[in-house]
């Protein structure tokens, strides 16, 4: 603490304290403005006014945290709290074109057994996705269709309906 090289003020609207950076310099702040830091020194972070822990919710309804050393930051030092979970239960970092499902649809429900991870045009997939458990054959009313390895069913479009598989190749061959 230097007092000297600090100009105090006559005037009681002045009084002398403590940067709130937590810098740890004296100086001159008016009593009646709301800023209480020396110019150049920041309110990000812990030091803000507005600080609630380091947690938010974004627009999208995705929650951000805090960690400023954290490899996968952005830049203003936040990390999405399912991508941040995610890799430090499996120890990993998840490349560019990796990207978290949650699988109940609740961007809020970050719990480890909600997080899948998948690329983005799985992940697309996922979200337009029909439900096609009540589709039948026109021409056999079967419900069973061809089923590709992924485990996707493929039915084939016919007129206002949709063939099966067997349908669809004897129709084409004959």
């Amino acid at each position: 603490m230097v007092k000297e090289n600090i100009k105090f003020y006559k005037y009681k609207s002045f009084k002398p304290c403590f940067c709130r950076c937590g810098c740890g310099q004296l100086t001159n702040i008016h009593r009646k403005k709301f800023q209480k830091f020396i110019k150049g020194h920041s309110n990000i972070g812990q030091t803000s006014i507005n600080w609630k822990g380091g947690r938010y919710l974004s627009e999208k309804g995705y929650w951000f945290i805090y960690k400023p050393g954290y490899f996968s930051s952005n830049k203003h030092k936040y990390v999405f709290e399912h991508v941040y979970i995610f890799q430090e239960y499996h120890k990993c970092c998840i490349l560019k074109w990796g990207k978290i499902h949650h699988k109940n649809n609740i961007p809020t429900d970050n719990r480890i057994e909600n997080l899948l991870l998948t690329n983005q045009s799985n992940h697309m997939s996922i979200y337009h996705r029909k439900d096609i458990s009540n589709r039948k054959c026109l021409k056999c009313k079967s419900k069973i269709t061809y089923t590709n390895p992924k485990g996707v069913p493929y039915w084939h479009r016919y007129k206002t309906g949709f063939l099966c598989e067997k349908c669809f190749k004897k129709q084409y061959n004959e």
